[in-house]
């Protein structure tokens, strides 16, 4: 039984470095689980970013909406204000890489649901919904070398028609932060 799991693992380690990208998101999905350590946690998320920063194109569909899922988890898994900042950053960084490379009707519904989520007043879950903002912003205006033309003008119009909303929001965290504290909570 050793001897096959050793076996396994040299085949799955020998794939991830000839460039197998499936079984590379297997890898980065299983190391970003809250059991593992922060370190390989870290190692993770940063595999899945360069997987969907850099090698979204060889995604399948069916991939693509995997990684897509599990940014929407990995997000709720670390809405706590426990977990590690860094960790809660990755995980917001991932989920504005999704949507970058997704487009404008993820984009869309993405939105919806998290300033619907944030409408709930957890102030863990507006910190976090705020960081998917701003690294979202930091990525379209930032690192857009990486989507076409047209794929920018196309999610640069969606977050236009959001930009109310988003900022609305932007507002009520910071008066609900300024609240908490005048109060001394």
């Amino acid at each position: 039984m050793v001897l096959i799991m050793y076996v396994m693992e040299v085949v799955f380690v020998l794939q991830l470095r000839n460039g197998e990208i499936t079984s590379g998101v297997k890898c980065a999905n299983q190391l970003v689980q809250s059991s593992m350590p922060l370190e390989i946690q870290m190692l993770g998320y940063s595999l899945l970013q360069h997987f969907v920063a850099h090698r979204w194109g060889q995604l399948q569909p069916q991939e693509k909406s995997e990684l897509a899922a599990l940014s929407n988890s990995l997000l709720q898994q670390n809405c706590a204000l426990g977990k590690v900042y860094a960790i809660r950053n990755k995980s917001a960084v991932f989920l504005a890489l999704i949507m970058k490379r997704s487009g404008p009707i993820f984009v869309e519904d993405t939105l919806k649901r998290l300033l619907f989520e944030s409408s709930m007043g957890d102030p863990s879950k507006q910190i976090l919904i705020t960081m998917v903002v701003k690294n979202l912003a930091d990525e379209v205006y930032q690192f857009s070398n990486n989507i076409t033309a047209t794929e920018l003008r196309d999610l640069l119009a969606c977050l236009n028609v959001w930009l109310p909303q988003i900022l609305g929001f932007i507002e009520k965290v910071i008066e609900d932060n300024v609240l908490a504290l005048q109060n001394g909570s």
